[in-house]
């Protein structure tokens, strides 16, 4: 929903937005936030609230992944910009320990291999029972400061 806009502004004769499922917007519930992840803020959820969820711009057109119409639509674009996810590679299999995992929960790969960042986010689960990895520099930091002891005590 960022580069929507942006798009829209350019001189594109058409822009057609696929896309996996409904919207989400994060909604403020005080003590924490409904798809605080997941979910669209500020600006970029204004912009779709008014766009996608309501009248759609002239030249915006949009197409569900899983619909007939897909490969059709998308042979029929000139340019292609993807901003869908992200999915880390794996860790590689180490010598004494095999395939490693990083646990979502503590960020525990091996004794004296941690992970953090990015490609190690933090898996919450908020009080509605959802559950969602936190991305984000300050929830980055968050989490080192919570799991750096526990990481300290582990070892190696």
């Amino acid at each position: 929903m960022i580069a929507l806009p942006n798009l829209l502004a350019g001189p594109a004769a058409k822009v057609i937005n696929f896309y996996r499922g409904p919207l989400r917007y994060a909604v403020d519930m005080g003590e924490w936030t409904l798809f605080d992840d997941t979910g669209l803020k500020g600006e970029a959820a204004r912009w779709a609230r008014e766009n996608i969820d309501g009248v759609l711009p002239d030249r915006l057109q949009r197409c569900l992944v899983d619909s007939p119409e897909f490969p059709e639509l998308l042979e029929s674009c000139d340019y292609v910009v993807y901003t869908v996810g992200f999915s880390p590679r794996p860790i590689p299999a180490a010598p004494q320990w095999g395939q490693l995992e990083c646990n979502a929960a503590n960020g525990i790969i091996a004794p004296g291999l941690f992970g953090v960042g990015i490609a190690f986010p933090e898996y919450r689960i908020d009080p509605t029972g959802f559950g969602e990895y936190r991305v984000g520099l300050q929830k980055f930091m968050d989490r080192l400061n919570k799991t750096l002891p526990l990481w300290l005590k582990y070892g190696s």
